[in-house]
């Protein structure tokens, strides 16, 4: 069977001005992509693919960069470096529950070099919208809950917390966002920011439970 393919494209500007491409994979994006995974720290790729990994095999390349529309969405972020060559700086993609079709779970990653300068910004929004032009009505994420930039990057682009087991930390958002509620949600992470700045503060100050507390946090303010 032929997977079915995504056609999109924009020209974007990161914080920086640096110019880059959100684009939909193509399968001759292997070596590309390939590059991309093996081009990342290895703490890096062990939070993205939690676990070690140290190559990545044909018929994996083959199935990432040859997702199935609309079950398997994927996007890339890409510049030219300065060879003229078009290099992947970050990737993303969602893939459905065969079981619920409509909900679709989230995995990034953004070459080392590039973190902190927006592209993950990028692909999560141009994603979102692609999700929602598939009929994808909730996306859900495991984040280690060690991955403290990745914790901070989904709450602050409105996912909430659906779980904490064994170390992962489970996400969840809808897709379809009301924009009228943007202020309220933003005022209710302020919020929870708050509540979750005075437990820290109540048990001494003590580093390493920033999700437990967050996590308390928003089950007492009623969003868990």
């Amino acid at each position: 069977m032929v997977s079915r393919q995504l056609t999109y494209a924009v020209d974007e500007v990161l914080r920086d001005g640096q110019a880059v491409i959100i684009r939909a994979i193509r399968p001759d994006d292997h070596a590309r992509l390939g590059g991309h995974f093996m081009a990342l720290s290895p703490d890096s790729r062990y939070r993205r693919f939690f676990g070690l990994r140290h190559n990545f095999g044909p018929r994996e390349l083959n199935r990432l960069t040859a997702p199935d529309y609309p079950m398997h969405i994927a996007l890339v972020a890409t510049i030219d470096n300065e060879n003229g060559d078009e290099v992947i700086i970050g990737d993303a993609r969602c893939v459905a529950d065969p079981a619920r079709p409509e909900v679709s779970e989230l995995a990034l990653s953004v070459s080392d070099a590039w973190q902190g300068r927006g592209v993950a910004t990028l692909l999560a929004e141009h994603l979102l919208r692609c999700a929602r032009s598939a009929g994808v009505i909730k996306l859900t994420a495991e984040v280690m809950a060690s991955n403290a930039p990745a914790l901070r990057f989904l709450v602050g682009h409105g996912f909430r917390v659906a779980g904490h087991a064994s170390g992962v930390c489970r996400f969840v958002r809808c897709v379809e966002a009301p924009a009228a509620n943007a202020s309220e949600d933003a005022a209710s992470v302020s919020a929870i920011k708050e509540r979750a700045y005075q437990l820290f503060l109540a048990r001494g100050g003590r580093d390493g439970m920033g999700f437990d507390d967050w996590l308390v946090a928003e089950r007492e303010m009623g969003h868990c």
